[in-house]
């Protein structure tokens, strides 16, 4: 098992692919973050994949992190399904998960909870909360179980 970054798409290409629009700016360019299904163009992208929104907070260095982000999943998962991961079938790999820190913790909490409150002003607002918000609710709530039960 083998990680090959140069097998990721580019970050032009994975957001369009999407169907987010992007607009260049700099050296990149920006569209909407999927992290909070905003429709602004919050999210700032580098070409290298970097992304930060200004919006919710949600930031990376990579694909891999915007996509893990994204759907909740683990490393490994986000880079198969973003064609990085190849199965060459060594498995003198081992692999263990690297334990985070009290502050990465931290810092997914309150990326979640942002994210959990933004749904909640919306819904508030009178905004029902479509199928895809749900879905995002559900990964938030099961990344901020995940950390509740690491730190027990």
């Amino acid at each position: 098992m083998t990680l090959i970054r140069q097998n990721l798409p580019s970050a032009e290409e994975y957001f369009k692919a999407r169907g987010h629009k992007v607009t260049n700016h700099g050296k990149g360019f920006r569209t909407n973050c999927g992290i909070h299904n905003g429709t602004g163009q919050n999210l700032s992208v580098r070409d290298d994949g970097a992304f930060y929104c200004f919006k919710c907070g949600a930031k990376g260095g990579d694909l891999i992190s915007y996509e893990m982000l994204l759907t909740g999943a683990d490393f490994v998962t986000s880079a198969k399904s973003l064609g990085a991961w190849i199965e060459d079938g060594n498995t003198n790999h081992h692999h263990k998960p690297t334990p985070i820190t009290a502050q990465q913790a931290l810092d997914i909490l309150q990326m979640e909870s942002l994210i959990v409150a933004i749904a909640l002003t919306d819904y508030s607002n009178g905004q029902p909360i479509s199928s895809i918000d749900a879905e995002r609710l559900r990964v938030a709530a099961g990344r901020i179980w995940n950390l509740q039960r690491t730190f027990k």
